[in-house]
């Protein structure tokens, strides 16, 4: 599935279904001209139709369509050309729309919403041939992609494996090039043995975050939410979880991005226990720990966090929810105690924040301050590039003086492949993967 724009390997935004766009803030709008000759698989022409269906679809779906209320209308010029009329600009709704997946919407409608949760008819290089839910997907070359030449493979399949220990062995036995999912130790196990791990400049943050949405969480004091920050040994969790490919993190916001490298909080356990102490809790509290299952309907991480707050007083229950009740609970919703995360980077920081921490941002259970939430409008209002710098400082400052995040570890997103696989997967972030380019040595 393709979109109009997509990030480059420079963190810049280029063209994909769209060869030019323009941003007119003085008069509130965005023109996307699409590329003659694009056909979805079902051999239909894309039109700029299409593209004002797709966002007619889904403009009433905030978790769909982020900034959704900045959307005044969609105006189709001419077959090709598009322009998008907004009520107000901000500077992040080019990147949030431009990536925006593409399909044929009257198929949709035609066969209902039903059937395209296990089907797709898009623009891709490749088209849906069989599905199995939670075991395999396979995906055949289409041959009338709109890409010269393009693609190079004649197919790829998925394959669904939930035990790290059946991957390692089918990476080890040729029976698989590519490997999304593998954990530290498998990873390290794999390149000692010659197999390649390649990175780009997305990231990827494990976090801590402290229910500060109901009012009767311990967490609404801020001493609370302190003595977490200096309870936590970041150096030990990388040492023992890490295998070489995590550094210790401490800020949301990482070294090298906009507003990173700033220490906030030393790992200080005496520091912690004196703060809990303070806020009234001399026996120290209970609380629940929400984490993802990982391999073995474990979570190694959040074994070792509740380990490190119990010294300190904090008792931990983990709580181990699949992925249905974890992203339910995380993302859509509001979870009891303390969940453990993840963020990550965009083409900027800014649209990083905004994404995860920002007013509109995914953890419903972090109960952004009225300042940070004005800060937040504020900040899409910008324009020039100094000045969107300074407030993604501030908004990050906010952020981690407040104690309302503790960064843990920090890692670049990564994947391990077989060393005949050619592809600029993760170089262009964590969204985008352009399979029409990927290629094996024979």
């Amino acid at each position: 599935v393709e979109s109009l724009l997509g990030v480059s390997e420079e963190r810049t935004l280029e063209g994909v279904l769209a060869e030019s766009w323009e941003e007119d803030i003085e008069n509130l709008k965005i023109t996307f001209k699409l590329r003659e000759g694009i056909k979805f698989h079902n051999g239909k022409e894309l039109t700029a139709e299409d593209i004002k269906k797709n966002f007619e679809y889904i403009k009433h779906s905030p978790a769909t369509l982020r900034y959704n209320d900045f959307l005044d209308s969609i105006e189709v010029v001419d077959k090709n050309t598009v322009v998008f009329h907004l009520n107000r600009w901000h500077n992040q709704v080019i990147v949030e729309w431009g990536i925006i997946q593409i399909f044929d919407i009257d198929t949709i409608e035609a066969k209902g919403e039903g059937w395209a949760t296990t089907n797709l008819v898009a623009t891709g290089p490749f088209i849906l041939k069989e599905f199995q839910r939670d075991v395999r997907s396979l995906w055949v070359r289409f041959d009338d992609y709109w890409q010269e030449g393009k693609p190079y493979l004649d197919e790829v399949e998925y394959l669904y494996i939930p035990e790290q220990s059946t991957g390692a062995a089918m990476m080890e036995a040729g029976e698989a090039q590519i490997w999304l999912g593998a954990d530290g130790l498998n990873t390290k196990n794999l390149m000692d043995r010659g197999f390649v791990r390649q990175t780009g400049w997305g990231s990827s943050l494990n976090v801590l975050v402290p229910n500060t949405y109901d009012e009767d969480s311990p967490f609404q004091d801020i001493r609370v939410r302190q003595a977490l920050q200096h309870a936590i040994d970041k150096e030990a969790l990388c040492e023992a979880l890490g295998y070489g490919l995590m550094e210790p993190v401490h800020s949301i916001a990482p070294e090298g991005e906009w507003g990173g490298g700033k220490v906030y909080y030393e790992y200080n356990p005496d520091k912690a226990k004196q703060l809990l102490q303070e806020a009234g809790y001399e026996n120290g509290l209970d609380v629940p720990l929400l984490a993802l299952v990982g391999s073995g309907g474990r979570n190694e991480l959040a074994e070792a966090v509740a380990g490190q707050l119990e010294k300190i007083g904090i008792r931990c229950k983990i709580d181990i929810a699949d992925a249905g009740r974890y992203y339910a609970e995380t993302w859509n919703g509001v979870w009891e105690g303390l969940a453990l995360g993840i963020s990550g980077s965009a083409h900027d920081f800014l649209t990083g924040f905004q994404r995860w921490w920002g007013h509109n941002g995914i953890y419903k259970g972090f109960k952004r301050p009225e300042e940070l939430l004005q800060k937040s409008r504020d900040a899409l209002l910008v324009a020039e590039t100094a000045e969107k710098i300074k407030i993604t400082e501030e908004m990050v400052d906010m952020v981690m003086e407040g104690a309302y995040v503790v960064p843990l570890t920090y890692q670049l997103a990564g994947f391990i492949h077989d060393g005949t696989v050619h592809t600029n997967y993760l170089r262009q972030g964590n969204t985008r993967w352009d399979f029409a380019d990927v290629w094996l040595e024979r």
